[in-house]
């Protein structure tokens, strides 16, 4: 075993547990599904060796609402003499106490579960109804469990996964090439054309379906999606904290910064009113779905793409929903941007159901130097509208709005987004770099009066 973690017993006592526990429950779970049985017998496990780290060690990876662990297995199924590998990324809730709380208090854990076990399979089936297949850029999920009360664990710091309040195991897409960009250097033109396709095929795929089914609306179907009222009282104590940082910031920018921060400090005493306002999902017939709210760069993985007999993966079936890992179709039939990069979105810890710009307007708010935003908004956009508009089509449901709407709802999503990093200022104000990137950003809504 080899342990590159930097901490020892909790992540020792996660690889025995996969060990002796997890590879015999999901191989005897894919075992029955092909034999198409509801029993039979346990799958023999003989784990050869594995090796411990940090999950996205060296990627520049923030993470407070979770702790990742990566696992590489190497084991013998009994009966055979082939040995096989898996990679997981674990994440479990944060061994810090104060962060552990916070997670528990917002519910990230619960909302990304249910994300994989039951948002994602919904959506998979719905368009399979609809004749059109459509892969949904994620990670596979191998296996989720959630307590909807926390264990009594003797001295509660989470050593024993076994009773941890939540377990999510995906596939650590880093050995098949995949990897994240540093936000420092944001993202790349043919990356964020990536990143839009697939974002506007969750959203068009999650909007589709709403508009045909008559039962009831997402964010009733999905209560455990983050409700407006509480996430826009989360998001007012991070902006309350953060905005003192910003002023002190923005003061000092001469010769602009001062005449912003005025403008922002009219704004500030409407935050919880306009957080409330913007998170609700708009009257029609402006579209709302699923939307992923924390879409940034650090919550994306990318790979040049490869040809279908490259790296493709094996079987998709799964303990929970078996959803595979594949990239989106739906964005390049006519050669869009971004073709020769592929996407998968991570962390749907804060998933809701309100305007799909949000995510659009986050993403270029905070992963894009100033220069390839400005240059490529507009087209971004459009982008985003062409494959949204080709999987509406493939789904074969009709647009009751047009690029002009999601124009309008994107100038309101830049409020949002610019809200949201207030509301982790720290982070924008990281480096010279990200610094600038605030200030510009900060500069061109003032410019547009959008703040």
């Amino acid at each position: 075993m080899n342990d590159n973690s930097g901490n020892s017993s909790r992540e020792k006592t996660t690889a025995c547990w996969f060990g002796t526990w997890f590879l015999q429950t999901y191989y005897t779970y894919m075992e029955r599904k092909r034999k198409q049985e509801s029993g039979g017998p346990v799958v023999g496990i003989k784990v050869i060796d594995f090796d411990i780290g940090p999950g996205f060690a060296g990627d520049g990876r923030i993470s407070t609402l979770s702790d990742l662990l990566s696992l590489r297995v190497r084991f013998l199924i009994s009966g055979s003499d082939e040995e096989k590998t898996e990679n997981w990324i674990v994440k479990i809730p944060p061994n810090d106490r104060a962060d552990r709380e916070m997670a528990q208090m917002a519910q990230v854990d619960k909302r990304e579960i249910h994300f994989y076990t039951e948002a994602l399979p919904e959506l998979e089936d719905w368009g399979k109804s609809r004749d059109a297949s459509l892969s949904v850029g994620v990670p596979r999920c191998y296996f989720a469990k959630y307590h909807n009360t926390q264990p009594q664990v003797e001295d509660d710091d989470g050593t024993i996964l076994s009773d941890a309040e939540s377990v999510l195991v995906l596939e650590d897409m880093r050995p098949n090439g995949y990897s994240m960009r540093d936000f420092n250097s944001g993202l790349s033109l043919d990356e964020a054309f990536a990143a839009l396709r697939e974002i506007a095929t969750i959203h068009a795929l999650s909007w589709a379906m709403q508009e045909t089914t008559d039962d009831m609306a997402l964010d009733d179907k999905w209560d455990f999606a983050y409700r407006p009222q509480k996430a826009a009282s989360a998001y007012k104590i991070m902006i309350e904290q953060g905005f003192p940082t910003l002023a002190d910031f923005l003061d000092r920018q001469q010769p602009d910064g001062p005449d912003i921060l005025n403008k922002l400090k009219a704004l500030h005493p409407k935050a919880a009113e306009l957080l409330c306002e913007l998170l609700e999902p708009p009257p029609p017939p402006a579209p709302s779905c699923l939307t992923h709210m924390d879409f940034w760069c650090n919550n994306l993985l990318f790979r040049k793409r490869t040809p279908p007999d490259g790296t493709a993966s094996g079987e998709n079936g799964n303990v929970v929903n078996g959803n595979g890992h594949c990239s989106s179709s739906s964005g390049d039939e006519d050669g869009d941007s971004g073709s020769d990069t592929e996407c998968l979105i991570v962390d749907w810890q804060m998933m809701a159901i309100s305007r799909p710009t949000h995510d659009v307007a986050l993403l270029l708010f905070t992963s894009l130097t100033p220069e390839v935003r400005q240059a490529n908004t507009e087209a971004l956009l459009k982008h985003y509208w062409n494959v949204f508009q080709r999987t509406a089509a493939r789904l074969q449901v009709e647009l009751p709005f047009d690029y002009g709407v999601i124009e309008n709802e994107f100038k309101k999503s830049q409020l949002l987004a610019l809200l949201l990093v207030i509301g982790s200022i720290d982070l924008a104000l990281d480096t010279h770099v990200t610094e600038r990137r605030l200030l510009q950003a900060l500069r061109d809504m003032a410019k547009d009066d959008l703040i």
